[in-house]
């Protein structure tokens, strides 16, 4: 029992004491929310107040990320204008390097290359056209050699195949050697009057020694006239002036003489017409013939100086006017 009332005692005590702190916690908590009421009016005052700023605030903080942005970009653009003024000029140097060593290339593959490979081709050129030169020069001596050999053959084919040869080939002369070979089948080869004239032709294109020999001893009356042609012919190409002399004689002791001059004149004309002007003009020469036979010399060749053109080289020659 006393334990109970005890207890009882006890919670009518608690029930007191919280009774009491109640109250003073409800005192204590309405200043407390005054308190916080007259804070939170005042938070909203400023708030108010912030927000009455805002804008202003809001503009000056958007210009000034303006400005941060802007010098934000005007430190990008100096950056790449200057990242582009070095690539520019790193550019135009790697362009200089090039260009330059483009016209060095250039000179070494002229140097080094093309103009040796020139000279190199240049002195193949020389060195193969000299080795053709030779050869056909060579293979040109040989088919002579052959000719002057076939020529005097019993075969009439080789004969007649050798002097056509000689006849295509004789303006490119012949050498010491060829030259005697025909001297000596013309005085003494056994060969006919055929092959003689024709030999004597090929013979006739180019002075030599063996032609000053042999044609002045053929100029004879009783000589084959195509024979004597041949020695006019010759005579014209060696140089007239060089056998005055030797036609002057001819024609002293020739028996027809005006036919031979006419032959004579008609050779030259073949080869030069400085030659025609010699004979016409040599008083040595015209000197040996009688008025009938410069007549009949006049008389013959006035048709052909129409022919020729050479009304004036005769007309002024002594030929014609003795």
């Amino acid at each position: 029992m006393r334990i109970i009332l005890s207890l009882l005692f006890a919670f009518i005590i608690c029930i007191n004491g919280f009774t009491q702190t109640d109250k003073l916690s409800v005192k204590t908590v309405n200043e407390k929310v005054e308190y916080l009421q007259d804070s939170i009016q005042k938070l909203n005052d400023k708030i108010d107040n912030l927000i009455n700023k805002y804008p202003k605030i809001q503009q000056s903080l958007n210009q000034e990320k303006l400005n941060n942005q802007i010098e934000i970009a005007n430190e990008t653009i100096k950056g790449q204008n200057s990242l582009i003024d070095r690539f520019g000029t790193i550019f135009t140097w790697i362009t200089v390097i090039f260009a330059l060593l483009g016209i060095t290339l250039t000179i070494l593959v002229l140097v080094l290359g093309i103009i040796p490979a020139r000279k190199a081709v240049n002195d193949l050129q020389k060195d193969l056209d000299s080795k053709i030169e030779n050869y056909l020069k060579e293979n040109r001596n040989k088919q002579i050699n052959q000719a002057l050999k076939n020529i005097t053959s019993d075969n009439p084919e080789l004969r007649n195949s050798a002097i056509n040869y000689l006849s295509l080939t004789q303006h490119e002369g012949y050498s010491d050697d060829q030259s005697f070979k025909i001297y000596k089948i013309l005085k003494t080869g056994k060969i006919d009057d055929t092959i003689r004239i024709n030999l004597a032709y090929t013979f006739s294109h180019k002075k030599n020694e063996y032609g000053d020999e042999y044609f002045p001893e053929i100029l004879k009356p009783e000589t084959n006239s195509n024979l004597k042609f041949y020695a006019y012919r010759y005579f014209a190409n060696a140089g007239l002036n060089n056998y005055v002399d030797i036609i002057r004689n001819y024609l002293i002791s020739d028996s027809k003489k005006s036919d031979d001059f006419i032959t004579l004149i008609v050779s030259c004309q073949q080869v030069s017409k400085e030659a025609i002007g010699i004979l016409i003009n040599d008083k040595s020469i015209i000197d040996v013939f009688k008025s009938e036979e410069l007549q009949k010399i006049k008389t013959s060749l006035k048709n052909l100086i129409e022919t020729w053109n050479l009304k004036e080289l005769f007309n002024e020659s002594y030929l014609m006017t003795k």
